[in-house]
This record gives C-alpha cells, sequence and structure tokens, in this order.
C-alpha cells in the first residue's frame, strides 16, 4: 500500500502508520515547486515576451504546457503563466516529485539580480507523487490545494490545507 499525506487534527501525517511530517517537508515542497515553475520557465519562455503558448519537456520525464503573458520591462519581468503538468518530474531539484495538474503563477523578478520579489501561485487540485527531502512519507501521494506567496525574500503559503 502506497503511503500519502492526509490531514489528521491539523497536522501533517502519513498513512497507514498516521506517522506526523516535520514541518520542513511543506517547506522543501514549496522551494521545489517554486524551482521546477522557475526551470520551466527558462527553459521554454524565458526570452519571450507577449502572450506565450510553450511546451516544456520536464528534465526527468514528463511534460508541461506553459501559457500566459510575459511583460518585460528595463528593471524586471513580470509573468502570468498556466502550467499544465504532465507527469512532469523536475530533475534539477533536490526532490523526486511528479507533478500532474494546472499551477497558476504570477511572478515577478529583478532583471539585474534574477531574484523574485513577489510570487502567487495556486493550484486547485495538483498532484504531487514521489520522494521529498525532510518528509516521512515514502513515497507522497496526494493531491492538493497549493498556495504559495513570496514577498521580500519571504515564502509562505499553505499545502494540503496546512500552513508554512
Amino acid at each position: 500500500m502506497r503511503a500519502g499525506i492526509w490531514i489528521a487534527y491539523g497536522v501533517l501525517v502519513l498513512g497507514p502508520g498516521c506517522e506526523v511530517e516535520p514541518a520542513s517537508c511543506l517547506s522543501n515542497i514549496s522551494v521545489d515547486l517554486t524551482s521546477t515553475v522557475a526551470h520551466g520557465y527558462n527553459t521554454a519562455v524565458r526570452g519571450m515576451s507577449g502572450q506565450v503558448n510553450a511546451p516544456w519537456a520536464c528534465s526527468g520525464g514528463g511534460s508541461a504546457q506553459i501559457t500566459g503573458t510575459v511583460t518585460p520591462t528595463a528593471s524586471s519581468t513580470t509573468f502570468n503563466l498556466t502550467f499544465d503538468f504532465a507527469a512532469c518530474a523536475d530533475t534539477t531539484t533536490s526532490s523526486a516529485l511528479v507533478l500532474t495538474g494546472r499551477l497558476t503563477d504570477q511572478s515577478t523578478f529583478s532583471t539585474s539580480t534574477g531574484d523574485v520579489t513577489a510570487k502567487i501561485a495556486h493550484a486547485d487540485a495538483l498532484t504531487i507523487v514521489g520522494d521529498e527531502v525532510g518528509c516521512n512519507a515514502s513515497p507522497i501521494d496526494a493531491t492538493c490545494v497549493v498556495d504559495l506567496f513570496v514577498s521580500g525574500g519571504t515564502t509562505s503559503g499553505a499545502i494540503c490545507g496546512l500552513d508554512f
């Protein structure tokens, strides 16, 4: 039987042993989701402006279709993109996660430093399968609402209903 992420009494647990997940688990998943989006942008969309519709062959297999808008200025680039993941595994991250589902991402980053100055990412039902550093679930197998926010270098949000 595969272990999955469950929510019980407000803490992250995995089935069937109901082991509590450490807080670092959600943080690590959020970092890897953010890195996957950045890698998809850099590989398939970077350099484009206006309306985009680009396929991305994920580095570890699977794919994503990336659609939306990219607006570059002299000092920053803003994008409002939708990533339609199909068993996408990004081997540039520290995890072995495979993503399936739709994630929208609105980001602004500095063109001089590359630092993200603002990010809002959301998925109604992102399927996350695989192993993540810092998580007890092995493998993770969950379909979750995902909300990620970056502002001033601070990342926050919720995955599977739990805040980080």
